[in-house]
């Protein structure tokens, strides 16, 4: 069945039939609150279809990265070796400290304690702790309790790429640098 309906102001077509179709209608007072919403949307469609191909999912809140920076920490070696294992540790701290700083936590406190948490944990034990965006937090929980989940694909295909970039970007051994615009300079 197809027919135009009033939703709101405005005059929609609305289509209905036996098929196991969903159209989402979105509405906002302005247009980058609606683009906001649509990236929204796309990327929960994007988690569900990701979720349907590999079902696997790690723990959230930061939790992933904070237990590889502790391990990589744990294997640091001495020699060069140990710059870029630390470096790479270090790097994967940005994102629990973002998302305290953007929780409204002392982002500073708040990565220490994680770091504590997972460094008491056992060796060989999932830690599950991390970052609590709640604001009745105190910063930190179980999010096998709270059930807060990343999809592990995802979570590996950005940490493979951060890798890639970082090799790349380590590879190039030439520098390219512009020349001044003007001709050959007077002698």
């Amino acid at each position: 069945m197809v027919e135009q309906r009033q939703l709101g102001f405005s005059a929609v077509t609305v289509f209905e039939g036996e098929e196991k179709l969903t159209t989402l209608v979105l509405r906002a007072s302005t247009t980058g609150l609606l683009q906001d919403l649509e990236r929204a949307v796309d990327d929960g469609v994007q988690a569900l279809a990701q979720v349907s191909k590999d079902g696997r999912l790690v723990h959230g809140g930061g939790g992933v990265e904070m237990a590889l920076a502790q391990k990589l920490k744990r294997e640091t070696t001495v020699g060069l070796e140990s710059y870029a294992f630390g470096a790479m540790a270090n790097a994967l701290l940005v994102i629990p400290r973002t998302l305290a700083e953007n929780a409204g936590h002392d982002a500073t406190a708040v990565v220490a304690d994680l770091q504590a948490t997972h460094a008491s944990a056992e060796a060989d034990t999932i830690c599950d702790v991390g970052i609590d965006v709640d604001e009745n937090g105190n910063g930190l929980a179980s999010m096998k309790d709270k059930k807060i989940c990343d999809v592990l694909s995802t979570k590996m295909s950005a940490l493979k790429l951060a890798v890639d970039v970082t090799v790349t970007i380590l590879s190039i051994d030439q520098l390219i640098m512009s020349k001044p615009a003007g001709g050959p300079k007077p002698q």
